[in-house]
C-alpha cells in the first residue's frame, strides 16, 4: 500500500502534467519543464503493471512507454525553445577562414 505522502506526489504529478500539457500551444517554457517534471515523477512512481484484490482481483496497466516518448518530446521542445532564443542554429562555413 502506498503511503500518504507518494499519493500526494502521484496527484500533483497528475495534475501538473493535465494542467501544463499545453506548453506548445502558449509557448511557455515554465509549464514545459513542469510538464517533463511531472512526467519524470509519473514514470518513477508508477508500476508497470499492479493487480487489486488478490489473485482473483482486476488488473492494472500503465502506458509507460507513451509517458516516455511525451517526455522526449517535450525536451525536443524545450531544446528547441532554448536554442531559438540563443538566436537559433548557427552553421559554421569557411567564409572567414584565413591562410
Amino acid at each position: 500500500m502506498p503511503s500518504t505522502e507518494e499519493v500526494e506526489l502521484y496527484l500533483q504529478a497528475k495534475r501538473d502534467v493535465i494542467q501544463c500539457a499545453d506548453y506548445p500551444a502558449t509557448g511557455s517554457l515554465e509549464r514545459a519543464r513542469k510538464f517533463t517534471t511531472a512526467l519524470r515523477r509519473l514514470i518513477m512512481i508508477l508500476p508497470r503493471r499492479g493487480q487489486l484484490g488478490g489473485s482473483g482481483g482486476e488488473g492494472l496497466e500503465f502506458d509507460l512507454a507513451t509517458l516516455s516518448k511525451q517526455l522526449e518530446e517535450a525536451t525536443a521542445w524545450i531544446s528547441r525553445y532554448n536554442q531559438a532564443q540563443r538566436g537559433g542554429t548557427h552553421y559554421l562555413g569557411f567564409d572567414s577562414y584565413r591562410d
